[in-house]
């Protein structure tokens, strides 16, 4: 007689990957144009305001390569939406 073993399931971990998921799925990515003199206040001394902004609202935050031409460097900002919506809100209050 043979005994199939089944897997142990931890609940905990089913909804943490479960949970993991979800927020893969809900990610998007926000394009927020940057006035070029406001660069360096978003980006703070030695990138300490872009490394808070990140920190305080959960989201990832790159400039795009800057072309050198235009007025406007763009912040593409990624994340679950009320992490991009709250990054968001951060860069557009360091450009004032």
């Amino acid at each position: 007689m043979t005994t199939t073993h089944q897997p142990m399931r931890d609940s905990h971990k089913c909804q943490r990957a479960k949970e993991m998921v979800l927020e893969l799925l809900a990610k998007r990515e926000m394009k927020i144009p940057v006035p070029r003199t406001a660069v360096g206040m978003v980006i703070g001394k030695n990138g300490e305001t872009i490394k808070r902004i990140q920190q305080e609202s959960g989201a990832k935050i790159q400039f795009k390569a800057d072309d050198g031409h235009s007025p406007e460097r763009v912040s593409a900002t990624s994340g679950s939406p009320d992490k991009v919506q709250i990054a968001a809100q951060m860069i557009q209050h360091q450009c004032k």
